[in-house]
């Protein structure tokens, strides 16, 4: 999701964002509560793997320490100081006071026991420390147990080996003795070593020798406690508190206004997902596949609504000139510029906007000819008093002579005049589909540049035609309000004429009089 949507989100829903971060905010004062005041017993641990037995291996220090924080904060370790505390202490509230901490990259554990009165903490702190110890020297009695028991099965095991191979000796040598009862008178034939006889038996009772002697010695080490040992150490005992410290729980009301803030951004981020308004202008230019030029400043118009035509305030002159320019770099189909100012909804200020875009190309030095041809509420015929003169059929021919072109009544703006579309029609009648390009190639030999008001887009067949036909299309789109099935039926009506279509937004308000 692109930062700009959310950004636009909440600018269009704001409330949601408000609303959500005021719930967030009740929400944190009341989980808050009152202020408190607690003494804190700090006990120092210093946490090693006791020491073990040959056959049990050793432990990672790191390993073990992580699993030691998980012993103390347990709910075992907490039942068991409860019990010893009694006066109604549960696991719960015990657990409730407790914080351990690691130091960071050491083995020192931090124990902070905080409650509102500072014997207690320093006696649950004590006890704490206490039944740790207690339980590591039960562990490590429990280990030199087991330790013992293993080492005598391998002394019992060697001692057969040793029996059977002092077996397996006296029966090579046997041959070599003499028989029992046996005198020598003489000299008797000497015994050849045991070494000569079976040196292979020889060896084997050497290492089996060897490995009694230090499964031996290892018996003597465990049965003196100098294996398995406790190597944990208390490094500060359970401090007694003497300056209390008062907690607001500013933590709890910060995170309701951050979840609040954030359940609200989302909240509006969902409303304009789901809404079936166009967001902003890129969704706009998404939706018609085409660029939007920008909006349209709002800016203030005298009582006299001919002002629309005839004036324009300064602050509005830089945008309409920009937009001006751009009409004008569109390529031509007709000598003089035809350009077509519609809206997608009625009452979107295409009237103003036409005016204006007719005012700064009179200024600039362009014959310019407004035509009224919005058939839903025709204003510039009303304000200008335009009537319908009756003038013969134009089928075809020659243009009119100059003298002729009394239909188009002048504004206060030089080279800017003004005209009704069904002055142009036989008899006033309503402007047809057909009628368009008779009309344009009237006036295009009287004008510079043509603005044709055609009031809302869909609002009649002429219009379209006019869009069909003009050199450029500027289409006036409601902020906040465009509806964004119209808008794309609008995007697929002028897919051919996507390159000379130029999109602007409008004040979703109408223009306040001074």
């Amino acid at each position: 999701m692109e930062l700009s949507f959310v950004v636009s989100a909440v600018k269009r829903y704001w409330w949601l964002a408000v609303g959500g971060l005021l719930i967030g905010s009740a929400v944190g004062v009341t989980l808050r509560g009152d202020t408190e005041t607690v003494y804190q017993s700090r006990a120092l641990l210093y946490i090693a793997p006791p020491s073990v037995s040959p056959e049990t291996g050793g432990l990672s220090s790191d390993r073990y320490v992580a699993g030691q924080l998980l012993v103390l904060g347990s709910h075992s370790s907490a039942d068991a100081v409860a019990q010893v505390i009694g006066d109604g202490a549960t696991a719960e509230s015990i657990l409730g006071t407790l914080s351990v901490v690691q130091a960071q990259n050491t083995d020192i554990v931090e124990l902070t026991v905080s409650t509102a009165d500072a014997q207690l903490s320093q006696t649950i702190a004590k006890i704490y420390v206490q039944q740790y110890f207690a339980n590591l020297q039960t562990q490590v009695d429990a280990t030199r147990t087991s330790s013992l028991a293993g080492v005598d099965a391998k002394l019992v095991a060697l001692q057969e080996q040793l029996t059977a191979i002092d077996a397996e000796i006296a029966a090579a040598m046997a041959p070599y003795l003499p028989a029992a009862g046996t005198v020598c008178t003489t000299t008797c034939p000497p015994i050849p070593p045991i070494e000569q006889v079976v040196p292979s038996l020889v060896s084997q009772k050497q290492a089996v020798l060897s490995q009694f002697q230090g499964v031996s010695a290892t018996k003597n080490e465990l049965e003196l406690g100098e294996q398995v040992r406790v190597s944990s150490q208390v490094v500060q005992a359970a401090t007694l508190p003497t300056t209390p410290l008062v907690s607001s729980n500013r933590k709890i009301l910060a995170a309701g206004v951050l979840g609040g803030l954030v359940f609200g951004l989302v909240l509006a981020v969902v409303a304009a997902r789901i809404s079936r308004k166009v967001l902003d202008n890129e969704e706009a230019s998404e939706i018609l596949q085409v660029p939007v030029v920008g909006s349209v400043p709002t800016y203030r118009i005298s009582n006299d609504r001919r002002a629309v035509v005839e004036y324009l305030p300064a602050n509005a002159t830089p945008f309409i000139d920009h937009l001006r320019v751009r009409t004008d770099a569109l390529d031509r189909q007709h000598h003089a510029l035809v350009v077509l100012v519609t809206g997608t909804d009625v009452g979107v200020g295409t009237t103003s906007l036409a005016g204006a875009l007719a005012n700064r190309f009179a200024l600039n030095g362009a014959e310019v000819v407004v035509v009224d041809a919005d058939p839903l509420h025709p204003e510039l015929s009303q304000l200008f008093e335009l009537q319908p003169a009756g003038l013969p059929a134009y089928s075809g021919g020659p243009p009119r002579a100059p003298g002729t072109a009394t239909l188009l009544r002048p504004t206060r703006v030089p080279a800017l005049q003004v005209v009704a579309a069904a002055d142009m029609m036989d008899n006033g009648a309503v402007l047809r589909r057909e009628d368009v390009p008779k009309l344009l190639a009237r006036l295009d030999p009287l004008a510079d540049v043509v603005i044709v008001d055609g009031g809302p887009f869909l609002g009649a067949a002429s219009t379209v035609q006019f869009a069909h036909i003009a050199d450029a299309v500027v289409l006036a789109i409601p902020t906040g309000r465009q509806q964004k099935q119209a808008l794309a039926l609008i995007g697929r009506e002028l897919r051919e004429q996507q390159p000379n279509v130029l999109a602007v937004t409008t004040p979703s308000a109408p223009l306040r009089r001074r």
